[in-house]
């Protein structure tokens, strides 16, 4: 089951990131052309805020991914139903106060206080384009549940199905609408609302098949809300907080020193970074839950064998993309977006050592979390971030866009080192752990380790 939910989620990924990187090139080259370079760094600076708003959720969703793998390891089905209602109803309840706080901050402080003096004209498009991501975005932190819990059970290739499907849509009403609507909302609307309807879709076919993971009230597990936020923490830190402030900080940054051009640019290149990742994820994310479905059944040998399928791809990507970006990419980008946007080579070199480094992060998160060390990772990432943002503004400062990314690229490669030593150890201390007691893959066992 293990293998063959891989395989799935691999071939099945290729059509959903494929749909993703045709939106991303043609769709958003297209909206490009027609909104124009500023108010592109409106829509680039709206999308980085509302995406703040998944902070509020705390990490509840990657939480319950690996609780629910530990309950199917161990066909609890009483347990996956406590799981996966405890945190429908706490994600709810956290997306909801993470929405109000954004939209109060919205309402009562000026758009030029909040992201630069340049920003000022656009104020009014900003403010609704705000609004109506918040709504999507609400939308889309409580279905994406069924995501993780689709992920648990190895079913993977039936999300990336329906986000291949959600993103075929969006591309086309953004390449057909774009003329007729040339605003602001409008592009915020397509490009989020196709993935909330994907992940809504998912959700209700998930409660089909499964029905006793319908959310009540009856079944909530108050011992269990504990246990999610404490590691859901740690997941919100490593896999929401880090990243979104990173971005959203490089672009008040920017915003300020460069205005929308920069913002615009560097967002330009945040898109190849996602659309890198993208690729990435559709081989480590079904990963995950298959690691934890082999740590609880003691099965090391398999771990080690992933963890070096695991690298070799990170690395031969890392330099396939770097080869490619810094030869064939100024062409590209030029090819996508149009002439008058020229990107130096020796910025796009300093951007791919920028994205190999996240990419080498990113597979030890993905290996970490799986084996419960998500609280390691969390600290790392968390003493790196004041670094990385201080690096960034000096970088741009005394060099521009070449300086931002090597600078930050530097400060990754200290994390690069550190979380292979990470990893071996925490395979090691499973290891020891395992020869010297009984395996259990309880639950309760693990929050009593989690209280302590």
């Amino acid at each position: 089951m293990r293998g063959r939910g891989l395989k799935l989620a691999a071939l099945t990924s290729l059509a959903s990131k494929g749909g993703n990187v045709l939106l991303q090139l043609v769709g958003m080259g297209i909206a490009f052309r027609v909104l124009g370079v500023e108010e592109f760094g409106v829509v680039a600076m709206i999308s980085t805020l509302i995406s703040f708003v998944i902070l509020s959720e705390l990490g509840v969703g990657p939480g319950l991914t690996n609780v629910l793998a530990k309950s199917i390891a161990s066909n609890d089905r009483v347990r996956a139903s406590q799981a996966f209602t405890t945190a429908f109803l706490l994600t709810v309840g956290l997306a909801a106060i993470g929405c109000l706080m954004v939209v109060g901050l919205v309402m009562n402080v000026p758009v030029a206080t909040l992201f630069g003096e340049q920003f000022a004209p656009y104020a009014e498009s900003m403010r609704n384009g705000i609004l109506l991501g918040v709504v999507i975005v609400f939308i889309k932190m409580v279905t994406s549940l069924g995501d993780r819990a689709r992920a648990a059970y190895q079913e993977t290739f039936i999300t990336n199905l329906y986000g291949a499907l959600g993103n075929i849509i969006s591309g086309i009403v953004l390449i057909v609408g774009i003329h007729a609507v040339p605003k602001v909302w409008f592009v915020i609307l397509v490009v989020n609302g196709g993935l909330a309807l994907a992940l809504l879709v998912n959700m209700i076919h998930l409660w089909i098949q499964r029905p006793h993971l319908i959310p009540k009230w009856s079944k909530l597990d108050t011992q269990l809300v504990r246990f999610l936020l404490i590691d859901g923490l740690a997941f919100c830190a490593t896999l929401s907080l880090a990243p979104m402030a990173k971005g959203f900080g490089l672009r008040l940054i920017l915003g300020h020193v460069g205005g929308p051009v920069a913002v615009a640019l560097f967002d330009i290149l945040e898109r190849l970074m996602v659309m890198v990742f993208g690729f990435i994820v559709m081989f480590t994310f079904p990963l995950w839950p298959a690691l934890s479905d082999a740590a609880a059944r003691s099965d090391f040998a398999w771990i080690r064998s992933a963890r070096k399928r695991l690298y070799v791809l990170a690395g031969g990507y890392t330099l396939l993309f770097t080869a490619s970006l810094t030869v064939f990419g100024a062409w590209v980008i030029q090819l996508w977006l149009g002439e008058e946007i020229l990107i130096e080579r020796v910025t796009l070199f300093a951007f791919s050592l920028y994205v190999s480094m996240h990419v080498w992060h990113h597979v030890h998160h993905i290996f970490l979390a799986s084996l419960d060390s998500i609280r390691t990772v969390a600290m790392v990432v968390l003493i790196e971030l004041p670094f990385f943002l201080l690096a960034g503004y000096f970088g741009y400062t005394l060099y521009g866009f070449p300086g931002l990314f090597l600078s930050l690229a530097l400060v990754g490669s200290v994390a690069a080192f550190v979380f292979p030593y990470l990893a071996l150890q925490r395979m090691r201390t499973l290891e020891r752990d395992s020869a010297s007691a009984p395996p259990s893959s309880s639950l309760d066992d693990a929050m009593i380790t989690v209280a302590s």
